[in-house]
Formats: C-alpha cells, sequence, structure tokens
C-alpha cells in the first residue's frame, strides 16, 4: 500500500506553518497509527483460529491439570503443615537472632563512618 500524491501535498502545505521537528513528529505519530492499523488487520483472520486453539488446550490439558493438583496436594499437604509448623517453631529463633545482630550492624556501620571521615570520604548517610 503506497502513499498517495493528495497526501505528500497536504504535508507540504501544512509544514510552512510547522516547524521541521513538529513535522516529524506528527509524520511518526501517522506513522506509528498506520503501522498499528495493519498489525490489527493481519491479526484480525487468527483471532479465530488462537480461540480455537486455546479451547483445544483447555480440553486437552484442563483434566490433567486437575489430576496433577489433586496429586500434588496429596503427597504435599501432610507436608505443607509440616512446613508450616516448623516455620513458626523458628519465628522466635529468628526474632532473637535479628534482635543480636542489629546492636553489631550499627557498630559496623559507626566504624565505617569513622574510616571515611578520617579519609576525607563523604558518608553515605549524611549524603541522603
Amino acid at each position: 500500500m503506497g502513499f498517495s500524491s493528495v497526501c505528500f501535498g497536504q504535508d507540504h502545505a501544512t509544514d510552512d506553518k510547522l516547524t521541521r521537528e513538529e513535522s516529524v513528529n506528527a509524520t511518526r505519530e501517522r506513522l506509528k497509527q498506520r503501522r498499528e492499523e495493519l498489525r490489527l488487520e493481519r491479526e484480525k483472520p487468527l483471532e479465530p483460529k488462537r480461540e480455537e486453539l486455546r479451547l483445544d488446550r483447555e480440553k486437552r490439558l484442563g483434566p490433567k491439570q486437575e489430576e496433577l493438583r489433586v496429586d500434588r496436594e496429596k503427597r504435599l499437604g501432610p507436608m505443607q503443615e509440616e512446613l508450616r509448623f516448623d516455620r513458626e517453631k523458628l519465628r522466635p529463633k529468628q526474632e532473637e537472632l535479628q534482635l543480636e545482630i542489629e546492636p553489631k550492624r550499627d557498630e559496623l556501620q559507626r566504624d565505617r563512618d569513622k574510616q571515611r571521615e578520617k579519609k576525607g570520604i563523604v558518608s553515605p548517610s549524611t549524603t541522603k
């Protein structure tokens, strides 16, 4: 599909009113819209086939997916409960460790800031 000479004639008629940048931007926008129109035209005939393939895939895989979900629940159900119980048991220990780590982290931060001051490096905490 080509452009008619009428289209080009219109561009020249409006060029004297638009800056070069505005003209280029307008042309880009028209081309972008045209590309989108052409893409939609190409995809339109494919849409029924896509839907047909989607339905076929659901028909073939749907029962198998449900079977796999049920099997997974049977195998992992008791394990999931055990894992949840273990996480709950570990939570207090994690909180305890976090309380031990925070003062050490703060001390290391202060030491690093002191070293930077000695070297004349601006601390990231002061640049925020």
